[in-house]
Order: structure tokens, then sequence, then C-alpha cells
């Protein structure tokens, strides 16, 4: 699955990193108009796009490690479609 990072240069919200094409389509029209894609990656799991994510920020000494157990969630492997849009917004302060 692709997945997109956007900036809003206004930091109104900071970034946003949702899945590309019409499963991110809502999560997109909540971005301000001046929003700038940045990075767009491909990912066969959440867990592997949010690795990428981190590691573009930099963080990569931190790597992405979820809050409790990760849900079972299809991938593309699996053939099954996820049903529901999936976004982070992460603020700067």
């Amino acid at each position: 699955m692709k997945h997109e990072l956007w900036r809003d240069e206004d930091k109104a919200i900071g970034y946003m990193f949702c899945l590309a094409g019409p499963m991110g389509d809502q999560v997109r029209a909540s971005l301000p108009e001046n929003a700038e894609l940045i990075l767009t990656v491909e990912a066969d799991s959440y867990f592997e796009a949010m690795t990428k994510y981190y590691e573009f920020m930099g963080w990569g000494n931190t790597k992405y490690r979820p809050i409790g157990k990760m849900p079972k969630i299809p991938t593309r492997r699996s053939g099954s479609k996820p049903k529901r849009t999936g976004a982070i917004n992460l603020c700067e302060y």
C-alpha cells in the first residue's frame, strides 16, 4: 500500500501521514490548501510504513514501536483490503 506524508507550511497541523489513493481522500480533504506532499512510500503493512516514515524523519535510531499489541490489519499480501481510512496527525510545537 502506498502512503503519503504531507506538511503544512503554516504549521496548523504540522505533518499528516496517510494512505494514498481513495482510502486517504477523507484525510487529504482536511488538509489546508498549502499542504505539500513531501514523501510517498510503498509498504506492505502499517508497521513497515511507519518504519519508513521514522527513517525519513531522521529518527532512525528510534525505531517505530507500536503502543500495545499490533492489531491484525489485512495487508496487500493477504489479498484483503482494509475497510477504514487511517491517518496519523503529527503536530509540531
